[in-house]
Order: C-alpha cells, then structure tokens, then sequence
C-alpha cells in the first residue's frame, strides 16, 4: 500500500506548503476580512515563533492560548466564520496550485505514478492530501490508480477538504472550539487505514512526515511492529521516501518521541529510508534503493 504526504506533491512540483500559502495573496484576504483578529493574530504570532508556518499545530496552539480565558457564553460565531474564511481561501489556494503547476523534469513522484498504472500488486492508496491524485494522473496519462482514500477530505466536485487539529487531551482547547477538531467535520469519514497497514507486507509513506497532527493515525500499527515477537519467516517490508537525511531523522526523532523503539523497529520489519534530494544529486545507493522499490511494485 501506498501513503502518500505533502512531501508527494512538492515532488511533482506543486507549491502546497502551508509556507507558500502564507505568502499568497489567499492569505492576505484571510488577514483583510476575517471578522476574529485573534484568529490571524494568533497564526501569525505561531509563524514568527516557529520559524516555519504549520497551519494545523498553529490553529492548536492558538486555540489552547484561550483555554479558561473564555466566557462560559463566549460568542463564537466570528471565531469559526474566520475558521471557514481560512478553509475556503486554502481550498482555493491548493486548486489553483492544482490546475497551474509545471511538473519537474523525471520527479520520483512521477516515476511512481507510472509504475503504478502498470496495474501492479499495489492494493490501495491513502492520501493525507487535498489535491485531487486522479485528476493530477489524468494529466501524465496515468488513468490505472488502485482504490484510493482521501483522509481529509479533497478538491474532488463532490468534496470538502478537512482541515483542523487532532487532540489526545481533549481538555487542551476551550470546549467552545471544539469544531476545530477534524473528527468534529461533517466531511470527517471512515477509513480502512489500520486494517489495510495491518494486512500489507509492503508499506510505502511518500512525502509523509509521520508526526505532529498525522501521527495519532498511525502509532497504534507502529507499536504492534515493535512489540511483536521476531518472525524469520515474515517480515513487512517499510518504506519512507523522503527530503534527505535531516526529515529522516525527523521522523526517527518523532517515532522516539512518541514510545517508539527505532532500533526495535529496524528489528522487527524491513525498515529503510529512501532521500529524494540524494538520488536527484546522482547518489548510485538511493537509485538503486528506488529501483527496488519500483521492481517489487511493477
């Protein structure tokens, strides 16, 4: 099975930062007509502090900023109208981004694309994007795509992107604001993601950074792969296409962060990073690294 993050897209050469959002003028008419000045206030104070604009972490820690600050009779309604406004300017941002973009020369993206429209063993994808993933395949001729699960919602006619934040802790946020919380959309729906991680002998995350808001989705299979006993006989194969090696280490980092054990990890399933950036550079190791991961998809 194949997971795909943001990191796919930017592999194509589409411009679908939350960073590049910010920059547009999408974001400045959420400045100019959001009725809430906490709402930018607070997204922009998380920009500065951050060094870097994830929108999602920045919605969370602002929400958490007015946590028994409230009223009890608090009137929302201008905080989740400039809520909306945000929803409906991003929405707009990422299609324009969609139906604009001049793909990159070769990209790996690409190269996966078309392997997968050889009708391969692939079985499913599950997309953490918004971009519409057959109508981009539809522009380099790839019309073959497995089943495919849009966790957040879509640019599709016929849905609505979700974005929002994910709590553990439900008292961390002012219960007024609760419609921040993604399961709380009325396009939030049911996947077969763990079930589909739990059957796969072969997991491939494209462009995933498998922490922060997304990680919650995928901890509960992470902890099974550690703590089950080793079996010779089987082995998942994981695999992580990603930036280079410092969004690598990320990821370990965040699994370490989150009670999971990397060398256990490395133990018990087929587990190996593939850096875009090196094979781009010429690097013989992470081509080959490719190679193998295309010819056991073909």
């Amino acid at each position: 099975m194949l997971i795909l993050g943001n990191g796919f897209d930017l592999d194509l050469g589409l411009h679908t930062c939350y960073s590049e959002f910010w920059e547009s003028d999408r974001w400045e008419e959420v400045k100019l007509s959001c009725p809430e000045p906490y709402f930018v206030q607070s997204l922009e104070r998380y920009r500065i502090t951050h060094h870097w604009f994830d929108l999602e972490s920045g919605l969370k820690e602002g929400a958490s900023r007015l946590l028994n600050r409230l009223k009890q009779n608090y009137d929302v309604s201008d905080y989740f109208s400039s809520f909306q406004m945000l929803i409906k300017e991003l929405k707009d941002y990422i299609q324009d981004q969609q139906e604009h973009f001049e793909p990159k020369d070769n990209s790996v993206a690409l190269q996966l694309l078309k392997v997968i429209n050889r009708r391969g063993p692939l079985k499913c994808i599950y997309t953490f994007n918004y971009t519409d993933l057959e109508h981009i395949s539809e522009r380099f001729h790839v019309t073959n795509l497995p089943p495919l699960n849009y966790m957040h919602g879509s640019l599709k006619s016929d849905d609505q992107i979700i974005l929002g934040i994910e709590v553990e802790d439900f008292s961390s946020i002012p219960p007024q604001l609760t419609f921040l919380i993604k399961s709380n959309s009325p396009y939030y729906h049911h996947s077969n993601l763990l079930a589909d991680l739990y059957n796969a002998d072969n997991v491939i995350f494209f462009g995933h950074s498998i922490n922060g808001m997304d990680f919650p989705y995928f901890k509960e299979y992470f902890l099974k792969m550690v703590n089950m006993p080793i079996n010779q006989d089987w082995k998942p194969q994981i695999t992580i296409i990603t930036y280079d090696e410092q969004s690598a280490r990320q990821i370990k980092d965040n699994f370490r962060a989150n009670g999971i054990d990397v060398r256990s990890l490395y133990n018990k399933v087929r587990l190996e990073f593939i850096l875009t950036k090196s094979i781009y550079e010429g690097s013989s190791l992470e081509k080959e690294k490719l190679k193998r991961i295309v010819d056991g998809i073909m």
